[in-house]
């Protein structure tokens, strides 16, 4: 499998969702977020391809759809470092999988993104455990 193909597309694709993240970050609004949704979509679709990434997949198109229930009459700063975090972690995710190829161990470095989605997907949606507690990777 010519990993080089996905590589490129991500690259593309992490560097658009990182400027589309600090756009939000600096003035959140329903169409960032929706570009947001549709980025983080076409990366979802990139990595579907790849069998050992279904559940990064399937995280990240969880966390995209999210994106189109933000309520922007309330607060949406307090989930932008961890919004800010994922773009961050993408790329390294990308880098270490793809560019370097010197992960020890590509499900823990998946494990960590999805526990992320899912925690932004949490604050998003306002969906927390029942005691209030979230878990953290």
């Amino acid at each position: 499998m010519d990993l080089d193909i996905y590589s490129d597309k991500l690259e593309e694709l992490g560097e658009q969702i990182d400027s589309l993240v600090n756009k939000f970050l600096h003035g959140a609004t329903q169409e960032t977020a929706d570009a947001l949704c549709m980025h983080f979509e076409q990366y979802a679709d990139v990595i579907s391809n790849i069998p050992e990434f279904v559940n990064l997949n399937h995280a990240i198109h969880q966390l995209s759809s999210i994106f189109t229930h933000i309520n922007f009459d309330q607060d949406v700063h307090e989930y932008f470092d961890l919004l800010a975090g994922i773009s961050r972690e993408l790329d390294k995710w990308r880098i270490s999988i793809f560019d370097s190829k010197d992960a020890d161990n590509i499900h823990y470095l998946d494990q960590s993104l999805i526990s992320d989605c899912m925690m932004l997907e949490q604050l998003i949606s306002g969906d927390n455990d029942e005691d209030g507690d979230m878990e953290f990777f």
